[in-house]
Order: C-alpha cells, then sequence, then structure tokens
C-alpha cells in the first residue's frame, strides 16, 4: 500500500530557530513542510515544500505514483542530460563507427549546447519545438541556419536518448510525437573546380571537438575528387 504523509517542520523547535537565524541574517528561510513517503523499495524518503498547497499537491502526485507503478526516483530523474547522453553513446556498440561519429557531431554541434546542462526531467516537448524552429532560422544572414534534413537527425539523436531513459528516469519520451520539418526535393548544385578542391581540402582536415581527425578524414579528399571528376554515382 502506498504511503505519503505531510510533516509540518514549524512544529519543531529546531526549525523555528533556524528560521529566525535565516531571517536575522537576511537568508531564505528552509521550506516548512516535509513530503515524506516511502519509495517502491522500502525507503523513506522525504521532499521539501514551501506552502501547504504545494506539500499537498506533492503528496498526491506521490500516492498516484506509488500505487500505480510509475513512481521515479527525483534524484534519478534530475540527472543532466548529458552525463545520460555521453552514457547512451558509449553503450551505441550496436553501430558501425561512422555512425557513432555521426552521432558524437550531432549531439556536440546540435543537442548539447541546448540541452546538456538541463535535467532530464526538465525537457519538454514545447521546449523541442522551440528548438526545432531555432535551428532552421538563420543568424541575420550569417548562414548558421540548418537545413531539414540536419535538424531531422539531430532531434533523432535527442529522441533517441530521452528513449534510453524511459522507464528509468522518465515516464514518457517528451521529444515522440513532434511534428518534424518538411524535407523538400533535392536542387541540382554544380561545383565549379575551385569550389571541388575547395571543397575536398576542408574535408580532408575536419576535426572533432576534441582535435582529433573525424573518423573519414583521411579518405575525405580522394572521395571528393573521385565522385566529382568520374561521375560516380
Amino acid at each position: 500500500m502506498a504511503r505519503a504523509w505531510i510533516y509540518d517542520r514549524n512544529e519543531s523547535k529546531s526549525y523555528r530557530e533556524s528560521v529566525a537565524r535565516a531571517r536575522k541574517g537576511k537568508r531564505k528561510p528552509p521550506q516548512r513542510y516535509l513530503v515524506c513517503y516511502v519509495d517502491k523499495n522500502g525507503k523513506q524518503r522525504q521532499e521539501s515544500a514551501a506552502t501547504k498547497s504545494q506539500a499537498e499537491a506533492r503528496q498526491t502526485e506521490l500516492l498516484a505514483s506509488l500505487a500505480g507503478g510509475t513512481y521515479i526516483d527525483p534524484t534519478v530523474a534530475r540527472v543532466k542530460f548529458e552525463e545520460v547522453a555521453e552514457k547512451w553513446l558509449e553503450s551505441r556498440v550496436d553501430i558501425r563507427p561512422s555512425t557513432w561519429w555521426n552521432y558524437r557531431g550531432l549531439l556536440d554541434n546540435h543537442v548539447l549546447p541546448q540541452w546538456g546542462d538541463m535535467p532530464v526531467d526538465a525537457i519538454d516537448g514545447e521546449d523541442i519545438r522551440a528548438w526545432i524552429a531555432k535551428l532552421l532560422k538563420s543568424d541575420r544572414g550569417t548562414g548558421g541556419a540548418l537545413g531539414p534534413s540536419t535538424v531531422r537527425l539531430a532531434y533523432g539523436v535527442l529522441a533517441m536518448v530521452l528513449d534510453w531513459c524511459v522507464p528509468r528516469r522518465l515516464n514518457r519520451n517528451p521529444a515522440r510525437g513532434i511534428k518534424l520539418p518538411a524535407v523538400p526535393e533535392a536542387e541540382h548544385v554544380y561545383l565549379t573546380y575551385a569550389q571541388v578542391e575547395a571543397l575536398a581540402d576542408s574535408a580532408s582536415g575536419l576535426t572533432t571537438k576534441y582535435s582529433k581527425p573525424t573518423a573519414m578524414s583521411a579518405v575525405n579528399r580522394a572521395l571528393i575528387l573521385l565522385l566529382a571528376y568520374t561521375g560516380m554515382r
């Protein structure tokens, strides 16, 4: 049977004294109410709340999750996204090295800058939609916008990491069910000889954020020149 109860800390002399000291020192007093409960492993836990209404709302939420089997340890759910993403990526022994490095690049360049420092349970669908729109917008003509295909790839990595968090850290993945930008039909772009050489040179010098050559940098130049000048498809 689920158990959760509220304790008013104001009944304790030591708490009243700590509040007085905090006010005297012009500090924020400790929160008055404790929501105490027994988790699914039989361990007694507690969370603080500033008001009785907040404590009662949390008590109701805890009773429902404990009874329904959906309870998640808050300390596990509040881990930063970056920590979980790194564990997820290291666990991907089922993919090719080139795919692994593609995921690494998408994380470093597009996903972690937005979500890295955020607790996993603080990520919601509304913010994900705003992030997708931000990636699609140009940085005032600086060429910073991403194409729909790259945005979909970055979103895919975010969604896979959040999938990995279910059910231990999240009850559901907030990234699922979000409408993604459509990928337009590809336009044919033809490079000049000088542009082909510049592209090949740049591709051969690609590095990760750790200043290490990417998985394909050693062969990029030869591959680009082969495709450009032989017409191979």
